[in-house]
């Protein structure tokens, strides 16, 4: 399965970001998905060309200063792309990223904001992501 359109991504960096991108990686081999690097998505799907993306994108990312994202804890769903994420708190500073994120790109349609962090895509079983859920939060960094 292939996502549609651009995509706007907050990426991690530092230690956490590593430690993620690993957890992402392991999780990919043991359940033969798709790995991917570790993001928060502030807006999906755009139907723009890809060097419009990147220029409006580019003077977006010029006027945020450094985000510090809390998370609020580990959930899973049947959603390919949110097989198993940590739901990231919906503060003052990533409302105000998605805000200007909207503001940047006005004609795309925008639909609710659940802002959070994907640990594993596909399509993976309930009692697996349930087990997988309890396993990771004992272990997740």
């Amino acid at each position: 399965m292939r996502a549609q359109g651009v995509s706007l991504w907050l990426v991690p960096d530092g230690p956490e970001a590593q430690a993620t991108a690993a957890l992402i990686g392991e999780l990919s081999a043991r359940f033969g998905t798709p790995t991917f690097a570790p993001h928060v998505t502030l807006l999906g799907g755009l139907a723009v060309d890809p060097e419009t993306a990147v220029t409006t994108a580019g003077d977006l990312a010029a006027g945020l200063t450094d985000l510090s994202v809390r998370f609020e804890g580990l959930e899973h769903s049947g959603d390919y792309f949110r097989a198993l994420v940590v739901r990231v708190a919906p503060d003052l500073p990533i409302l105000d990223a998605r805000r200007r994120a909207q503001a940047a790109f006005p004609s795309e349609p925008v639909g609710p904001f659940v802002p959070h962090l994907s640990l594993l895509y596909g399509a993976v079983p309930v009692e697996t992501r349930r087990h997988l859920a309890a396993e990771v939060r004992e272990s997740a960094p």
